[in-house]
Order: structure tokens, then C-alpha cells, then sequence
């Protein structure tokens, strides 16, 4: 089980075996159902929980939770990660959530907290205080024996309330800002870690337009192959951490240097396998995957897009050659090495 554990939501379905199977068959289900879903997938290997969220039927986010790390992911990054999980070594399960909870949701995997620490050491009063007179949104997350609990505000009055705590009981009529300081404070507050986030930044996966439910069953059934040896295809044996991307900073605060990383991965600022250190550089600018058989670059909703060979894209092939603009830095792609595309390209 994940360490951290988020509020359920409606539970429609009990945790099963996980299978590929199985998975292939919820998402399209899920997809071509009569009445309209929202809410999210959850599957359970070890100590990571895999999330896939759905909005009105259409996928539409993804990420999962690593022992207490949250972390974003394209749509089709957690398909191929979930396509190598054997049949049996993970728990899945369906939720259904209203609108409220699946944007928190996304909050917590997405954005990053305004202020964190223990509860008795933050004025959450104040803080309070604060929201109502500035009208603003907010959600404040509780997270006490590693279960999450989310307080969510709109014009800093209106609020919602979701426990993952099933022990501690709501009391009735009580105002979301009562309940949060009432839990907070039990126990002194000692125990209670608190979440603050004011921007409330989230975005629908950029990938969520190509990700129709035969498309992503496609890549469930896609494993990676293991060759007897590395004489016959020039990779080690292994699979998809021999694919890789080799870049070379042309212009930027790292000219000079050469960035390399495994296919699937993510370029930007922060919480990124390849980091480019530019302040115009969103956290989580743009990834390198393979759609349909071709390496594609997808901008991931950057706050200053992504440029190829001088054209601004939301999605483009890639080729030995192409410059690749993120913020101010440039990047030419150097060699590209993936299985799909063997030869690998010249240097």
C-alpha cells in the first residue's frame, strides 16, 4: 500500500487484482458509459499508488503518489509504466468524486503548497482570516498518520470538506473552517502536518486529446521485449532504460552542456528527468514519448510553449537535428536511441 493515503470519494469498486486486462477493459467502460463519470482510477503496487482521473467520462490527468512524493505524469508516461506491472502485483480500484474533489486532487499531484509544517506551529486562524477577507480560493490539506484530508474554499466562504480519516467524525452543520481547526488542533496539533496552497495551479494533461480508450489500450498491451542478447539489436538487454535522448544546449544558462535521458522523460525546471535550468523554463515544460510508432516532442501546458526548428508546437516529431526552444535555452537534438527506431540516428 502507498504511504500516503487520499480521501476515496464514492469507492465503486472494491480493490482487485490488478491485471492488463482488467485495466483495459475499466477504461473503456469508463469511457463509453451512458451516464457521465468523473472521478479517478487507482492502482497499487508497493509503495506507489498509480492515478489515472477521469472528467466527464474523458481522461484527463495522471500521476501517482511515491510513498509521499506526488507526481505528475502524461497520460501515456503512467500507461507505459503501468503495461510493465505483472498481472497480480498491484490492487485496482474505481472512484467516483464531484468536481471539488477531483480539483483538489489535481492540486495535491500538480501544484505546490504556499506554506507547509505543523499545524501548531502555523496561525491557521489567521490564515483563515486572510482567505475570507481576500475573497481568494484556497485549500488547506491536513495530513495527520499519513492520511490526507482536504478543506477547500471558494471566495474564501464557501467550502468542502473530505477525510481520508475515517475516524474523526464531521459534526453536523459545523462550518469547513470549524472542521479543518477542530482537526488540526486535536491532540494539540502536534501530529498534524498542514498543506496550505493559494494558486490552486492545475491543468488538463496535454496528451488527454490522443488518449481515446483503444489508443491507451493499445499501449497497455505494448510490453517491452527482452532479446537474448545485446548482439543482435546493439541494446542491452532490458527494455525501455536503454531508449534514450541526447541533447545539446545551444544557447541558454547551460550552453555548452549535453543532457541525456530514458524515453519516455520530461524537460523543465522542477520535478523533470532532463532539468533545464531557465527561469522561463516551465517546472514541467515539455516530454519526449513515443505516440503511434513516432518520438514526439508534447508541450505539457508551458507557461512560454515550446518551439521546433523555429515553429511554435503542441505536439511534433523529433529528429536528429531539430532545435528544440524551451523558455531562452536551446537544444538540438543529438542522437535519439529507442527500439522503434532502429538504426539509431547519427551523431
Amino acid at each position: 500500500m502507498t504511504n500516503k493515503k487520499i480521501p476515496d470519494g464514492n469507492l465503486i469498486t472494491a480493490p482487485q487484482p490488478f491485471s492488463r486486462e482488467l485495466l483495459e477493459k475499466v477504461i473503456g467502460d469508463l469511457c463509453l458509459a451512458e451516464k457521465e463519470y468523473t472521478g479517478f482510477i487507482s492502482i497499487e503496487s508497493g509503495d506507489t499508488q498509480y492515478l489515472l482521473y477521469f472528467f466527464n467520462r474523458r481522461p484527463y490527468a495522471a500521476g501517482k503518489i511515491v510513498a509521499d512524493k506526488p507526481c505528475p505524469l502524461s497520460i501515456i508516461e503512467l500507461l507505459l509504466e503501468l503495461g510493465q506491472l505483472d498481472d497480480g502485483s498491484a490492487a485496482i480500484s474505481i472512484h467516483a468524486t464531484d468536481p471539488v474533489l477531483l480539483k483538489c486532487l489535481l492540486v495535491y499531484l500538480q501544484d505546490k503548497p504556499t506554506v507547509i509544517g505543523p499545524s501548531n506551529l502555523i496561525n491557521l486562524r489567521a490564515i483563515m482570516e486572510q482567505i475570507r477577507q481576500e475573497a481568494a480560493d484556497a485549500l488547506i490539506i491536513l495530513d495527520q498518520r499519513q492520511m490526507l484530508n482536504f478543506f477547500f474554499f471558494k471566495g474564501g466562504t464557501r467550502g468542502m470538506s473530505y477525510f481520508s480519516d475515517t475516524e474523526f467524525s464531521k459534526a453536523a452543520g459545523l462550518p469547513v473552517d470549524e472542521q479543518m481547526l477542530a482537526y488540526a488542533l486535536q491532540g494539540g496539533g502536534k501530529s498534524v502536518n498542514a498543506l496550505i496552497y493559494r494558486t490552486l495551479t492545475t491543468q488538463e494533461s496535454t496528451d488527454s486529446i490522443t488518449s481515446n480508450h483503444e489508443e491507451m489500450a493499445r499501449l497497455l498491451r505494448r510490453r517491452p521485449t527482452r532479446q537474448p542478447s545485446s548482439v543482435a539489436t546493439g541494446f542491452p538487454m532490458g527494455g525501455y532504460a536503454e531508449d534514450r535522448v541526447v541533447l545539446s544546449v545551444l544557447d541558454g544558462p547551460q550552453k555548452g552542456q549535453t543532457l541525456s535521458g530514458s524515453i519516455p522523460c520530461v524537460l523543465g525546471r522542477q520535478d523533470a528527468d532532463l532539468v533545464v535550468t531557465d527561469p522561463m523554463a516551465s517546472k514541467r515544460h515539455a516530454a519526449v514519448q513515443m505516440v503511434n510508432g513516432e518520438l514526439m516532442l508534447l508541450d505539457l501546458g508551458s507557461t512560454n510553449g515550446t518551439i521546433i526548428n523555429g515553429r511554435p508546437v503542441r505536439q511534433h516529431a523529433i529528429q536528429a537535428g531539430d532545435i528544440i526552444g524551451i523558455g531562452g535555452t536551446a537544444l538540438k537534438v543529438v542522437r535519439i536511441t529507442h527500439r522503434k527506431l532502429w538504426p539509431p540516428s547519427p551523431e
